[in-house]
């Protein structure tokens, strides 16, 4: 790899989006018809590649550094490789539950200045009846009888 950690972070993100679409795109490939019988094994196999991909990601530089005899250049650029990582690791989930549980998805704006609420429901203490989100903040309406 580089001696820049931020470099080095970036690619053990673009390796770890490169699996996850890998994921998505070979289970998408079954179709809901029950799973192959290959699957256990690629996906150990994926797990023991990525453990090696990223072990090199991480490790390559700095113990090249530390067996030419700079063991404090390449503990500091492990440390600023995987403090690197962590920072775009916070990024991603902050943005995965900014998206996820953000305001955004109960409300949205229509252009004609309307609101249009997400399509929640809550099962009323009845056991039967459900009540859907209305109003300018999106609240559960009231269940029959409260």
């Amino acid at each position: 790899m580089t001696k820049n950690p931020i470099i080095n972070a970036f690619v053990a993100i673009i390796y770890i989006v490169l699996v996850v679409f890998i994921i998505n795109f070979t289970g998408k490939m079954n179709n809901g018809a029950g799973d192959p019988p290959f699957i256990p094994l690629a996906v150990i196999s994926l797990f023991t590649l990525s453990a090696a991909v990223m072990g090199y990601i991480f490790l390559s530089e700095p113990l090249q550094l530390i067996i030419e005899g700079e063991k404090k250049k390449g503990i500091n650029l492990f440390l600023q490789t995987v403090g690197a990582f962590a920072i775009f690791t916070i990024i991603a989930f902050v943005s995965v539950f900014y998206f996820r549980f953000g305001e955004k998805e109960k409300v949205k704006e229509e252009a004609g200045g309307g609101v249009i609420c997400t399509a929640d429901a809550k099962l009323c203490s009845d056991g039967v009846t459900y009540v859907g989100r209305t109003g300018p903040k999106c609240e559960f309406a009231k269940c029959p009888g409260e």
